[in-house]
């Protein structure tokens, strides 16, 4: 066993050996559990802000923010993910995405790999950029695979890092 094992907590090993990875179920089927497993509708906010300092452009600057999707938690998560593809692709200026793309549900099916999931965020393009951070649940999964997928189809994955776009004749950082 490496040492870098030997320092992990406990919990962390035991968690990643019982979601078995690598998943390989692209359509995130739930089995017995189809009919039990159904997510609720997901919803659409947008919110006009005005930032103290922020600088005037002649239109708004456009940002798509989606976030904790957990691919295969729910029944049907592969269409759902596909149609919210859909809904966003009217091309926002930015398309930013928060974290928590897998699902670490130990019993009930449902295990998409990463790199189903990164095939369906790819569809959503910002004109200025797609930015990614990773969440806990990809952490487990497996960071490197996780941001690899998401590379691999043209999203900056940001890990301690910054991105940076140009709007409006502005540059402007993603921390």
């Amino acid at each position: 066993m490496a040492l870098a094992d030997e320092i992990r907590p406990l919990e962390e090993r035991l968690t990643r050996r019982l979601i078995r990875r690598p998943y390989g179920d692209a359509e995130g089927r739930k089995g017995w559990l189809t009919a039990f497993a159904r997510a609720q509708i997901h919803i659409i906010a947008r919110y006009t802000l005005a930032l103290p300092g922020w600088p005037r452009f002649e239109r708004p600057l456009r940002i798509a923010f989606l976030s904790d999707f957990h691919v295969g938690s729910h029944t049907g998560d592969v269409a759902r993910l596909s149609a919210i593809a859909d809904e966003v692709i009217a091309s926002p200026d930015l398309v930013l995405f928060g974290g928590d793309y897998m699902n670490l549900q130990i019993a009930g099916g449902g295990r998409v790999p990463p790199l189903t999931v990164a095939q369906l965020l790819s569809r959503m393009t910002g004109r200025h950029g797609r930015f990614a951070i990773l969440g806990n649940h990809d952490y487990v999964y497996g960071e490197s695979e996780v941001a690899e997928a998401l590379r691999g189809h043209g999203i900056a994955v940001l890990d301690h890092e910054h991105g940076a776009f140009s709007f409006g004749g502005h540059e402007i950082g993603v921390l």
